[in-house]
């Protein structure tokens, strides 16, 4: 259940830069999201496996079609208070502009374009994969529980992770994505590189 209000809404200044003698430029966009004990956590999290990494929706239509970056991924965060669904991507300082717009593009397409049963299947098995093998260690369960814990969570929240994952559907991904990340992002950070000359590949 909810336990705060609506993410505040977007500042009237959401972008921020640094300019660097590199060769690569970078941005994070991001919207915000939920806090860790919302029922759209899971779905969130899905979707952001399915958009990210290497193969991802997003990674296929920014770098493989396009060719305008070197990296792209998706991440999904959920905090104690608040949480943040984001996109990553390094580039070349030619491409950033068009990839800024193709990002918030893409990223409001999600809401009218949900994935496949065989994208949701396959990251559903990515996940919870990945979930199990991160919890093998001792160390690694007594961070999940201490996590737990200070969120207020039960710990059989623990174990019932990998069911919410495997629960997430088509129309949790639709709805996740018209409520949180349909509009621009809220706020979005860049390092700026230089083409050319003007670059220095060692800074």
């Amino acid at each position: 259940p909810e336990r705060f209000g609506d993410p505040d809404p977007a500042p009237s200044n959401p972008i921020r830069y640094t300019e660097l003698l590199k060769t690569q430029s970078t941005m994070v966009a991001s919207w915000p999201t939920v806090q860790r004990v919302h029922e759209s956590r899971p779905a969130l999290a899905v979707l952001a496996e399915i958009n990210g990494g290497l193969g991802g929706t997003f990674f296929e239509e920014i770098r493989t079609r396009r060719g305008l970056a070197y990296q792209v991924s998706t991440f999904n965060q959920n905090r104690m208070l608040a949480g943040e669904f984001s996109v990553f991507v390094a580039c070349t300082p030619d491409s950033l502009p068009t990839v800024k717009s193709l990002v918030s593009e893409l990223t409001r397409a999600l809401a009218a374009s949900p994935p496949t049963e065989a994208q949701l299947d396959r990251a559903k098995a990515a996940l919870v994969g990945s979930w199990m093998i991160g919890g093998q260690t001792n160390a690694a369960r007594i961070g999940r529980i201490a996590s737990l814990t200070l969120s207020g969570q039960p710990l059989s929240d623990l174990d019932a992770w990998p069911d919410r994952i495997m629960a997430v559907s088509r129309e949790d991904l639709e709805y996740v994505a018209s409520t949180w990340l349909d509009r621009e992002p809220v706020a979005t950070g860049m390092l700026l590189g230089k083409s050319g000359s003007d670059a220095d590949p060692g800074r």
